[in-house]
């Protein structure tokens, strides 16, 4: 639904790769975060957040707002 609404798809290849079948209602924010360092292990907070958690937690907003499962609130990454 995210891809169809005309949204940015342009960080979301490796996250999709990475959660592969998760359920988008089963995703957590830790689980969010060991993604982010797992997907990119080398980066400062601020890319972790562009790259995986602002991406990440657009999706499953998006699917909140469409009921499919709560929203999602997220601490970014600091530093």
């Amino acid at each position: 639904m995210y891809r169809n609404s005309g949204k940015s798809d342009r960080f979301l290849a490796p996250i999709e790769k990475h959660l592969g079948n998760t359920l988008v209602k089963d995703i957590t924010e830790g689980a969010v975060q060991t993604m982010a360092k797992d997907l990119y292990p080398n980066c400062s907070g601020a890319s972790l957040n562009r790259l995986a958690l602002a991406p990440t937690k657009a999706v499953i907003n998006f699917a909140a707002k469409h009921k499919l499962c709560s929203p999602l609130a997220m601490l970014a990454f600091v530093g």
